[in-house]
């Protein structure tokens, strides 16, 4: 069957209510056109799209959320000298189990799928997992290590695996802006 408009706005009102002893639910849809015409080449004047649904849902200490974005745009691209359209298709599972109030578990899966109109061009899939281990260091810091692991398709050449070791750290300079870093390293074999 088919969602109707005002079950989506119930979800969404059940979701902002103050009961500690419901779970929090969300669920969001964008869509977004973007006009481009061109004053001395028409022939190239098009329409880019972005749409993405976003949906969520939290118990007492996991979280489980889910994303799907799409996006067609035609672009210049420098290297070959042309207008490309692309399109780019991503699938994120994230997942939170908190252990303690400060510590806590992430579990999260991506699939991405990159193609161009024009098949003379090389897209590709890629399949990733992300986990990580996450430690509040007092009032203002958090850090974190993890560990991610890849499979990249390409369209014509062979496939490719990865493994890679992170850390990454958040410091809160006031209540509206943070600082943030990400390091790691990674073995590919192709």
């Amino acid at each position: 069957g088919s969602v109707t408009l005002a079950q989506v706005r119930d979800l969404l009102d059940y979701s902002l209510v103050e009961d500690n002893a419901k779970p929090q639910r969300f669920a969001g849809v964008d869509y977004t056109p973007s006009l481009n015409w061109y004053t001395d080449h028409s022939r190239y004047d098009n329409v880019d799209q972005s749409a993405g649904l976003s949906a969520g849902y939290a118990f007492s200490r996991l979280a489980v959320g889910l994303d799907q974005d799409y996006s067609r745009v035609a672009e210049k691209d420098n290297e070959v000298g042309a207008l490309l359209t692309r399109s780019l298709y991503e699938t994120r599972l994230r997942t939170r189990y908190e252990l303690s109030d400060r510590s806590m578990l992430e579990a999260n899966g991506k699939y991405t799928r990159y193609s161009y109109e024009n098949g003379i061009y090389q897209g590709f899939q890629e399949f990733r997992n992300e986990d990580w281990f996450n430690r509040q260091i007092g009032v203002k810091a958090n850090v974190g290590l993890g560990a991610a692991f890849g499979l990249v398709i390409p369209d014509v050449v062979a496939q490719q695996t990865y493994q890679q070791a992170l850390a990454r750290g958040i410091y809160r300079l006031t209540g509206k802006l943070d600082a943030r870093f990400t390091v790691g390293g990674e073995y590919r074999e192709y």
